[in-house]
């Protein structure tokens, strides 16, 4: 394959421009080749440090859940005992505005 490149480059009497535009191609090539296989390598890295994180937080986010679920409880049961309170108070209030309390 280069031996028919170099003819032909020869055979049509480009010379020298042709013999470096053939080297600079093939570096330019080379270079390319070389960072595609860098990113590559980088995505792959990518790739398993996503994995592990995403391993690692799985657990923490289930205890998370679990604990969110308690506060909103709580908060409910505060809430509701909070309103029974509220609505006492509101009628010994209405009572003692109506003269009827003690």
């Amino acid at each position: 394959m280069w031996d028919s490149i170099f003819e032909l480059g020869v055979a049509k009497e480009l010379s020298i421009f042709f013999f470096l535009f053939v080297l600079l191609s093939c570096i330019f090539y080379k270079f390319v080749r070389d960072i595609m296989a860098q990113n590559e390598a980088r995505e792959l890295r990518y790739l398993d440090t996503i994995e592990n994180l995403t391993g690692e937080i799985g657990p923490s986010l289930k205890i998370i859940k679990e604990d969110i679920k308690k506060l909103k409880e709580e908060i409910r049961e505060e809430i509701r005992t909070n309103h029974k309170g509220l609505k006492w108070y509101l009628d010994r209030l209405i009572q003692k505005n109506n003269g009827g309390g003690s």
